[in-house]
């Protein structure tokens, strides 16, 4: 195959589609390979994306936007073998909606955030599984999930 294209896929299923903060989620990653692939790893991550929009006011108006990564957490599910069509179940618990479970550089920012807004402000959350395949493209699958 060309570059690794059209050598299967991934499927990443959760129990729920709707998840609050510090609910444990549970799930599993379904290989659909067309052939055994040797790989070094199959891992899964989650995180979350705070977009910040600043304004600048002056001579000229403008404004940006910046995505910062928030907890975030990879868990390795094997490691280097060959991998064929197989399951993988994976179980973890979602941060608590308290700023102390982000990461240290970003405590202050969101915890205002949340003192304002009751939340974590424009956060948007993902999970994606990845086949780390050596020398080809990585085999993998994003998700959003929903969490309130």
């Amino acid at each position: 195959m060309v570059f690794g294209l059209f050598e299967g896929g991934i499927e990443l299923l959760t129990e729920k589609t709707s998840y609050s903060f510090g609910e444990t989620v549970k799930g599993k990653i379904r290989l659909k390979l067309k052939q055994p692939k040797n790989a070094k790893a199959l891992e899964l991550r989650f995180w979350g994306e705070v977009t910040q929009t600043s304004l600048q006011i002056g001579s000229t108006t403008s404004s940006s936007q910046q995505k910062r990564i928030v907890n975030e957490v990879r868990v390795a599910l094997d490691g280097e073998k060959e991998y064929f069509n197989q399951e993988y179940p994976f179980e973890f618990a979602l941060p608590k909606r308290d700023a102390h479970e982000l990461n240290d550089a970003l405590k202050t920012i969101v915890g205002v955030a949340q003192t304002l807004t009751g939340g974590f402000p424009n956060t948007k959350w993902f999970l994606q599984a990845r086949l780390d395949v050596p020398m080809s493209l990585d085999i993998n699958k994003t998700m959003q999930l929903n969490i309130v």
